[in-house]
């Protein structure tokens, strides 16, 4: 939920988001991952699960909303804005981490364990040095970045997307090491992923006080930024990435400061079936009606 005050979320597509009225307070955001557990015949337990998983998110909103504010979440089901993924910020996160939590803990994807952040790669575990300082990980991933673009493609696939709220400077940070030309990149994008600007992302150190340093803020003519890896040659060695949401007025002067936190985010959503819709009070030119969405994450592991 990204709001630009307490009554208003920030939610749509890459090619259109829009304020529209914030849903109910207790709403479920929980991540869902693959576990299995069970008894042994000796009587002994066992259990296995997922070190990746997926957010889920259910939303209800209050019953007396006008029909124009239900008729836009249905219109977005409808794919009228845009049948690309639907996007939307938990403001709790914005000082936290935004990214989801395979992109912060690069680590996730060693042992094959999870999807790499680059594709066909395999990345190598290497311990994380004084990981203690700001709680990073205690391992990061090297990957191996020949072949990776050395440019912004739009739609490239190895990327997270995370919008812009209004009134928001974005800001991001990479605990990292390179060789050759590689690098973690933060490219500014429009709606239709095309590149406003882009930076290569100050390599930070483990037991830096800043877990965030760059400055990623939007134009007016971009939809938000573009997290990803490449530089065609070298090696990058990961070991935690954020990206915070800072306001453009009133900014406080520890927000870069660490500690570094797990991925609170997502990389995009689906709708879980069609929103509901329920008539509460039936009037000409107005009426009452209560309505509810759920969304599973799937950006990551989206085919199409």
């Amino acid at each position: 939920m990204a709001y630009a005050n307490r009554n208003t979320f920030y939610f749509g597509t890459q090619r259109h988001m829009q304020l529209i009225d914030a849903p109910l307070q207790g709403a479920d955001s929980s991540p869902v991952g693959w576990a299995e557990n069970g008894t042994l015949m000796n009587g002994g337990g066992y259990g296995r699960h997922s070190f990746g998983s997926h957010k889920t998110y259910t939303y209800e909103w209050r019953s007396t909303s006008a029909p124009r504010v239900a008729q836009i979440l249905k219109s977005y089901q409808d794919g009228t804005y845009g049948r690309g993924l639907i996007y939307f910020l938990d403001p709790s996160t914005y000082s936290s981490n935004l990214l989801p939590a395979r992109w912060a803990d690069p680590s996730m994807a060693l042992d094959y364990n999870g999807i790499p952040l680059i594709y066909g790669a395999s990345p190598e575990a290497v311990d994380t040095p004084s990981f203690e300082v700001n709680g990073y990980p205690i391992r990061s991933a090297m990957y191996d970045v020949s072949g990776t673009p050395t440019s912004w493609t739009p739609g490239y696939p190895d990327s997270v997307f995370i919008p812009a709220p209004p009134g928001y400077y974005l800001f991001a940070g990479a605990a990292y090491t390179s060789t050759g030309n590689g690098g973690v990149y933060a490219t500014a994008v429009t709606g239709s992923d095309t590149q406003v600007y882009s930076t290569r992302l100050a390599e930070l150190s483990t037991t830096d006080s800043d877990v965030v340093y760059n400055a990623v803020a939007p134009s007016s003519n971009s939809a938000g930024v573009r997290i990803w890896i490449g530089g065609g040659t070298g090696t990058v060695t990961l070991s935690g990435l954020t990206v915070r949401a800072v306001p453009s007025s009133n900014t406080p002067l520890n927000f870069r400061q660490g500690p570094w936190t797990g991925g609170m985010g997502h990389s995009g959503c689906r709708f879980t079936g069609a929103p509901t819709w329920v008539t509460n009070n039936a009037v000409m030119n107005g009426g009452h009606i209560g309505f509810a969405a759920s969304f599973t994450e799937v950006g990551d592991w989206a085919t199409g």
